[in-house]
Order: C-alpha cells, then sequence, then structure tokens
C-alpha cells in the first residue's frame, strides 16, 4: 500500500499529499537538489526502504505529471528536476528525509495550491520538540532583521541576523525560498510566509535544532555579536507570537468622501456562513450608496481566498457591466460562467484595492477580474 495519498480537485490546483504512517505514529539552481541532511532520527517513526520510497517518489511524479494542470511549470525542466532529486534518496529515510527531496519538486509546479504536508501523526510529535527558532525574523531585500522583540527575546528589534548555526542568512534565505510554492514566478506569496513563518519554515525545510547559535549587528552597529538561543516548540512559540485572530469582515464610513471594506476571507461554504457574508455586503453597499459614497478602499490583505461563490457576489457590487465571472466549462461553477447581474447598489465610485502576498486564491480571481476591467487602483 502507497505511504502517499493524493487529493486532486482541477478547478482548484489543489493537489495534497502526505506520508502515511500506519505503521506507526531553464536547469534548476543547485539548491534545488540538495536535501538537508541533518534531520534528527526519531525511533518512533518508521524508516522506509529505498524501494518504498522510490515507489511513492514515481507515484508523486506521475500524479503531477499526469493530472497537474502544469499552467506555469516548464514540463522538461521539471523531469529532469524529477530525474536529479531521485537519486538523492536513501534507505531508512523518514517521512522529514523524503518530504525535503520531495518538496523543491513541488514548488517547481509553481501552483499555489499544490503542496506537501507532513501526516497528522508526524506535524502532531513535530509541534511538540524544541526545534523552533524562538525569534521573529523578516526578510527585506537581500537582509534579515528581527521584526519585533518577543518575551525573554536577547536580540533587540532591528537587529541585522547574519547568520544561523554557521549558515548566512544568503545561503538560508534561497533555499527556504526552494522548498515554498507559489502561482507561476510570484515571490511576494513567499515572501509573506517567510516572514510571518520563518522559524517553522526553516524547522521544516532547513534543520530540526535544539539549540542555535546567532550573529547579529544591532541597529546604527558594526560590531558582530553572537549569542546562543535555545529552541522552543511550535506551541511555545505560538504562544510567544500572541498572533490576534482576524476579524472576517469589517466595514468603516471614516469620512462623508470614503469608506473602508475589509474582507479577510471568502471561506463561507456553508449556506448559513455564506448568507451572513451576502447579507453583510447588502447593508454595507446600501449604506454607502444612500450616503453617495463617492470612494471605497476594498482591504483584502491576509485574505487567502475561499468560495469563489462569496468573491463572485463581492464582484457583482464592483463590477460596472454584466460579465462573467469564470470561463466556459468550469467543472464546480458553471453558475459563475454566465453574466453576473449587477447589484442595485452596486459601487459606481472610486475603487482603492489593497492587496499583498496572502492575496490568493479566490481573491486573486476578484484582483484578476478587476485589474482585466480596469476597476479600480491597486496599492501593494
Amino acid at each position: 500500500m502507497k505511504k502517499i495519498s493524493f487529493l486532486l480537485i482541477t478547478t482548484m490546483l489543489l493537489l495534497l499529499s502526505a506520508c502515511s504512517q500506519q505503521s506507526s505514529p531553464s536547469q534548476p539552481p543547485a539548491v534545488h537538489t540538495s536535501t538537508a541532511v541533518e534531520a534528527i532520527k526519531h525511533p518512533i517513526f518508521k524508516a522506509y526502504s529505498l524501494k518504498e520510497l522510490q515507489e511513492d517518489f514515481d507515484q508523486v511524479r506521475d500524479t503531477i505529471m499526469t493530472r497537474n494542470p502544469l499552467v506555469f511549470a516548464n514540463k522538461d525542466k521539471l523531469n529532469r528536476l524529477f530525474d536529479q532529486q531521485r537519486l538523492l534518496l536513501k534507505d531508512q529515510m523518514e517521512e522529514l528525509d523524503f518530504y525535503r527531496v520531495v518538496m523543491p519538486i513541488i514548488a517547481q509546479v509553481k501552483c499555489g495550491h499544490s503542496g506537501l504536508y507532513f501526516s497528522d501523526a508526524y506535524s502532531s510529535f513535530d509541534s511538540q520538540q524544541p526545534y523552533y527558532l524562538p525569534l521573529a525574523i523578516a526578510t527585506l531585500g537581500n537582509q534579515s532583521f528581527i521584526n519585533h522583540s518577543l518575551p525573554g527575546d536577547s536580540i533587540p528589534a532591528g537587529a541585522e541576523i547574519l547568520s544561523i548555526n554557521g549558515k548566512t542568512m544568503t545561503e538560508i534565505v534561497p533555499k527556504l525560498l526552494s522548498f515554498m510554492t507559489a502561482d507561476g514566478n510570484n515571490q511576494t506569496r513567499k515572501y509573506y510566509i517567510l516572514n510571518h513563518s520563518f522559524s517553522a519554515v526553516y524547522a521544516d525545510n532547513m534543520e530540526h535544532a535544539t539549540s542555535f547559535e546567532i550573529t547579529y549587528r544591532v541597529p546604527g552597529g558594526d560590531e558582530v555579536l553572537s549569542t546562543k538561543i535555545t529552541g522552543v516548540s511550535r506551541a511555545q512559540l505560538n504562544q510567544r507570537l500572541q498572533t490576534p485572530q482576524a476579524v472576517p469582515y469589517r466595514a468603516d464610513f471614516p469620512s462623508d468622501t470614503y469608506a473602508v471594506l475589509t474582507v479577510k476571507s471568502f471561506a463561507f461554504y456553508d449556506s448559513k456562513g455564506r448568507g451572513q457574508f451576502e447579507k453583510f455586503l447588502d447593508d454595507f453597499f446600501k449604506k454607502a450608496k444612500e450616503q453617495g459614497m463617492a470612494n471605497l478602499i476594498l482591504d483584502l490583505r491576509d485574505n487567502w481566498g475561499g468560495d469563489p461563490l462569496c468573491s463572485s457576489y463581492l464582484f457583482s457590487y464592483l463590477a460596472q457591466k454584466e460579465v462573467p465571472y469564470f470561463s466556459n466549462d468550469t467543472p464546480y461553477y458553471s453558475n459563475l460562467e454566465q453574466p453576473l447581474k449587477l447589484k442595485k447598489n452596486h459601487f459606481e465610485g472610486k475603487l482603492y484595492v489593497l492587496i499583498n502576498g496572502a492575496s490568493f486564491s479566490s481573491t486573486g480571481h476578484l484582483c484578476s477580474l478587476l485589474s482585466y476591467y480596469k476597476r479600480g487602483t491597486f496599492i501593494g
């Protein structure tokens, strides 16, 4: 029985794979063809034979090459990368080892909905281990900095991180980016994930370490300093980060000249949630019409997408003419292939759209249509 399982939903270009552990709880650059060997062995997890690993690897290859649309990928380069990475398989590899061999290939599929994920058993175990660097690191250009201080930080906010465990940040960042997925050659999504989840991305793709030797420069200083930091568990890291739960949508009317519509998600798949979202939009645009609002700021930052029925409902308030939301032959949303009727209170004023690297999936559909029909000014 195969250890790798897949679910492919063509419309969403979604490829999910995870190593199952039923037996136990142009030529791509060189960085793509290397795999970290620093993985700490976990005796409770199964080490697979070379034959098993090759069989699963070949299943991954067959699934990607025959079932993924490969809209942005170069098939010849992808096949060469498959050949190169297959040579890295070794007898008695664990799940993490296999992940680090395969994930650079998934990244070269260049589909943001395609991903390789750990099994539930492995993720549960891993989240409790002290493999996570308790620092909030953000990369800007070719430099990486402490984004903000966490409780107990010995490195001040704004300090430039130069190296981690002997590897420079100019080595680390490209390596981590090579494991990350995005649509086409988009880099904004990759940097967004890296800057919001550096510790997790580093642990999964670089090394499992329980302590970290950090070299850095303080803001405005030239001296290179060094400190050793003890790793924490993912649960402890999340507790320290204390990321607030985002409100899914909000309406603000700061003045008589503009309104702000913030939509952080379109993920309302059940009739109740979708109905509440639609009523929220109905009420907002009715009020905007009554007040004669001339300007609208639509904040779609951090909106990872969701149900096209929700994003298309918003589009029907913003479009200036009746047009289809999807082209023909959309398997699951044939009703969106017909021109959408404009809403009674659809907005006719000036539109400004805020976006970032997390404006993805159904949010991308919406932004693409707004851009195509020259509806609004994009900022971000």
